[in-house]
């Protein structure tokens, strides 16, 4: 009698296939902001420390970071 609604997954790249992006990297921050959210890795999952931790900021050199020795 009625048909069954078929669930459907969309990809988030099928969301935004039709989008260009507007820059071709992230744009930086201010050392303030990146602070702050420093401040706040406490109440973040540690698998997400890292992209707070190497976010750029407006004051900061733009230095390749595979050229960075992390081993220290």
């Amino acid at each position: 009698m009625f048909a069954t609604p078929r669930a459907v997954r969309i990809t988030t790249d099928e969301c935004l296939s039709g989008y260009i992006a507007a820059y071709n990297k992230l744009l930086p921050i201010s050392s303030e902001k990146k602070k702050d959210l420093l401040d706040l890795l406490p109440l973040i999952p540690p698998v997400y420390h890292s992209f707070y931790k190497d976010l750029r900021c407006t004051d900061q050199e733009d230095i390749d970071p595979d050229l960075i020795d992390n081993t220290v």
